[in-house]
């Protein structure tokens, strides 16, 4: 790939179009022609930086003085700047005008001291930018000498539109007055306001236009490499066609583009992968396929040139999954340009109905004919928007990458002695019969309370909280043997069981989902696995998200002890199961790894005999080691009773709303607020931020993830709710803000932007802000139906709220950055055939309540989430 070649051809691509499939509809000039190049030979800038500050300089109480250095003239009272020349220029397409020289400004005996040096204006932002090397004094009083601080490069003021006027040989570009930015005041001394005009600027070019000679265009650096020539000796590989109308025009003449491979991938007409070294994959609990190699797209002689590595696909349960990767190049969605630094992109592409079948040769090959873009191909792509139908995706994994549970050699049985046709003549003898082979297994299933303290917490006055059983799951808790297992009580290698166990507390701030647990041995060792989806009560995410489950090894095991009862049923107890850490993660990070979980035991019935009875109940003594000490009984969530008559089921789906629906995925594209990102991280403020739970920044705007929400598409009024969190901080940490979770409640085509907020002013006073109504928004570009719904913002003013957690850095009504939304919809009710009921979710995608707004609980959530915290924090410094 050649980087600077892309950039600088994408530099122009105001005349690039995007079509539907995502691609360039006009292909840039093909470099194998020949071409002209206009530089610029000489110029000036004409400007005098403010005309009030020279004036006043000139008075007797400031006894002021201008130093010109550098090429810098005076010009009847302003400055004239020259041009640096030699360098390309398009008058159609500006992107960068550089000027030298320097312009020292004293006065107050040196009390003010402040220079400003080498201009240049740049068109790469939304609106132009005069950007300065500034070294300057902060001004306290005007006999009190404040420290010299060099300010280096910083953007100085923003710039109106230009007027740009050309001729022949020549460039003519004009401003109307441009706005000190907040860095642009500091490095003023503080003598100025952000937001204070300084003078126009005019600025004249003498050009020369010359022939270049043709050179071929820049190529990939990636491959192409070969098909392996035998695939078979592989671990496997993945092969999938990402998009036919993308791939179509890609390789078609308009496109002119290639495809090739590196790094253990190659290219036919479609992406593939080889699959990593030391891969073990379980078609029984499928997990992380993890993918190496390099594919390159490379059209239009560099405009588009992206990389996508190393693919990793995980699986949410045995019938979906997500693909992730890594990419770098000409990002066109939300990076918004050229990504030189590797991104890591998750949730590139969605799977369903994905279908793992096991060969006769031992492989296995999983498919997937459902994909589906996620939210990361929005991110590199642009207008792929999640959803959208992408390529089928194919993968075999080879027969030595597949764990196979050890098969038990059959044993032919003992030949029988034919009967005697005639009474023996001596002492009758017993006859001997064959050893009978195992009886078939009839019914099974897994006994685990989990862990003691952790029921009893959760039951407890702190958590408020308990548990559902579905899925067969009975008691506390009796998992039932999954069906379609050939099990040899003899040589047990892998014991497969069923159903889900939901926990939640804390107003489902914190909640864990375990199923289908399952019991394997593996290299001699016994293992505990399990698929878990859990939230701590540390998430930053909205109440009540949860991430999308994963299958992995819970616990390590004891080796069991095993027992036959006269009846054919066959125990194996596990006395010892330690937590892993892997497990400690699923298991929302309430234990550490090592810690010790309840025993297990393992019935298994032989036809025609019964499993003995649960060992579950209460715990022993009937008391529970809950945390914070104490003894009392341990509630038990029991099962309702089945019911015997079953009642007539109604078929109500026609009563569905579909315009009423809930928010599935989608992002919000927002930049707070140029001003203050440039001054956060000028020379002034010495700072930057941070982001976590799933914000991103893409180089404008910050990315936030949806995490749920309401909206009516008829009345057009809704909630949207995203996660993470911002952390901004400057000057040494005295100035901080964080942001958390925003929140847009949307009311026709006017909004109110909500956001946690907890702020440091620069005196050093910290407030925790709590929910805060930030801004208020105007939206224009609406785009609704009963599946999506975008947006963007016309205006988001600041609120008085807003201001004040802002930590008085702007005054009520000042104009934010603008809001971008793209969310996906789906219906918030839903038909259950089974019972014959209409379930509602809430904002969450959790049963909903009746006669309160989702957003209103969700608020409430928060406060009982933090107080359950705290209360978490003193059980466990009192255990």
């Amino acid at each position: 790939m050649s980087p600077s070649t892309a950039r600088r051809i994408t530099s122009g691509l105001s005349a690039v179009a995007l079509i539907a499939s995502g691609l360039f509809l006009a292909p840039a000039a093909s470099s194998d022609e020949p071409s002209s190049t206009t530089t610029v030979t000489s110029g000036t800038m004409n400007w005098g930086v403010r005309e009030s500050f020279r004036n006043y300089l000139k008075n007797p109480f400031a006894g002021g003085s201008t130093e010109l250095t550098g090429g810098v003239t005076d010009s009847a009272g302003s400055f004239a700047w020259p041009a640096v020349t030699g360098g390309e220029i398009d008058a159609g397409s500006l992107s960068e005008l550089a000027f030298e020289g320097t312009v020292h400004f004293t006065g107050h005996n040196d009390v003010l001291d402040v220079s400003f040096s080498d201009p240049v204006i740049s068109f790469s932002g939304a609106t132009p930018v005069l950007m300065v090397k500034a070294v300057g004094r902060e001004f306290v009083d005007t006999t009190t000498q404040g420290e010299l601080i060099d300010y280096g490069r910083i953007e100085f003021a923003t710039l109106p539109a230009a007027t740009i006027t050309t001729g022949d040989d020549s460039v003519d570009v004009a401003f109307g007055p441009g706005s000190l930015t907040e860095a642009g005041a500091a490095a003023f001394g503080g003598f100025y306001n952000a937001g204070d005009e300084i003078d126009p600027i005019s600025v004249s070019l003498v050009t020369e236009t010359v022939e270049i000679p043709a050179e071929p265009p820049a190529e990939p650096t990636c491959g192409p490499d070969a098909a392996p020539a035998d695939l078979s000796a592989l671990p496997g590989h993945m092969s999938w066609g990402l998009n036919s109308n993308f791939l179509g025009y890609l390789l078609s003449p308009r496109g002119g583009g290639t495809m090739s491979g590196c790094d253990g991938a190659w290219a036919t007409t479609e992406l593939n992968y080889r699959l990593a070294d030391g891969t073990e994959f379980d078609p029984d609990a499928p997990g992380t396929l993890n993918f190496v190699g390099n594919i390159n797209l490379y059209a239009h002689d560099g405009v588009l040139d992206i990389d996508f590595t190393n693919p990793v696909l995980t699986f949410t349960d045995p019938a979906t999954a997500v693909l992730s990767l890594t990419s770098s190049g000409s990002h066109r969605g939300a990076a918004g340009g050229w990504s030189e630094t590797p991104v890591q992109v998750e949730d590139f592409a969605r799977l369903g109905d994905v279908d793992i079948v096991q060969n006769d040769d031992g492989t296995v090959s999983i498919s997937s004919a459902t994909v589906t873009a996620g939210a990361g191909a929005t991110f590199v792509l642009g207008s792929y928007q999640p959803g959208t139908p992408l390529a089928p995706l194919n993968i075999t994994v080879n027969e030595a990458s597949v764990v196979v549970p050890t098969e038990p050699e059959p044993t032919d049985p003992a030949p029988t002695e034919p009967e005697p046709t005639e009474p023996a003549p001596s002492e009758p003898t017993t006859p001997t019969t064959p050893p009978a082979e195992p009886a078939p297994i009839g019914a099974g299933a897994m006994d685990w309370r989990v862990k003691d303290s952790f029921l009893g917490y959760l039951s407890g006055p702190g958590a408020k909280g308990g548990w559902t059983t579905s899925g067969g799951v009975t008691g506390t808790f009796r998992f039932p043997l999954a069906s379609g297992q050939d099990l040899d009580p003899e040589d047990l290698q892998a014991i497969r069981f069923g159903g889900t166990v939901d926990f939640s507390g804390h107003e489902g701030a914190l909640r864990i989902v375990l199923s289908n647990p399952t019991i394997r041995k593996s290299g001699g060792a016994w293992q505990l696995t399990a698929s878990v989806a859990s939230r701590s009560l540390q998430s930053t995410d909205a109440p009540g998200v949860l991430p999308p489950a994963r299958t992995v090894v819970l616990a390590d095991l004891s080796a069991p002890k095993v027992t036959t009862a006269s009846g054919g049923a066959t125990t194996l107890s596990f006395g010892t199961v330690r937590l892993t850490a892997d497990g400690a993660v699923a298991f929302a990070n309430f234990y550490t790894a090592g810690s010790e979980l309840a025993p297990i035991t393992v019935s298994l019935a032989a036809s025609g005999s019964t499993l003995p009875p649960a060992t579950g109940g209460t715990a022993p003594g009937g008391s529970t080691d809950r945390p914070g000490g104490g003894s009392s009984p341990l509630p038990i969530v029991q099962n309702p009773a089945p019911v015997v008559a079953q009642p007539q089921i109604i078929d109500r789906s026609a009563d569905i709303d579909p315009t009423k629906t809930r928010v599935t995925s989608g992002t919000l594209q927002w930049g707070v607020r140029q001003s203050f990102t440039t001054y956060i991280r000028s020379a002034v403020a010495g700072g930057g931020w941070t982001t976590s739970g799933g914000v991103s920044w893409n180089g404008s705007t910050f990315v936030f993830p949806a995490r749920g929400g309401l909206y009516d598409t008829a009345a057009r009024t809704g909630e949207l709710h995203y996660g993470g969190t911002i952390s901004f901080s400057g000057h040494d940490d005295v100035l901080q803000l964080t942001m958390s979770n925003p929140s847009i409640v949307v009311n026709g085509n006017r909004a109110s932007l909500y956001l946690t907020v907890r702020s440091t002013s620069m005196e050093g006073v910290t407030k925790d802000h709590g929910r805060v109504h930030f801004a208020n928004l105007s939206l224009s570009n609406v785009r609704s139906s009963n599946q999506a719904l975008s947006f963007t913002t016309s205006s988001a003013v600041l609120t008085p709220a807003g201001a004040d957690a802002f930590a008085g850095f702007y005054e009520a009504g000042t104009e934010l950055a603008p809001l971008t939304v793209s969310v996906n919809l789906t219906p918030a009710t839903v038909y259950d055939a089974a019972t014959g009921e209409l379930k509602t979710y809430d904002a969450y995608g959790n049963l909903a309540y009746t006669g309160a707004s989702s957003y209103g609980l969700a608020l409430g959530g928060l406060m009982l989430v933090l107080a359950g915290a705290a209360a978490l924090r003193l059980r466990r410094a009192a255990a």
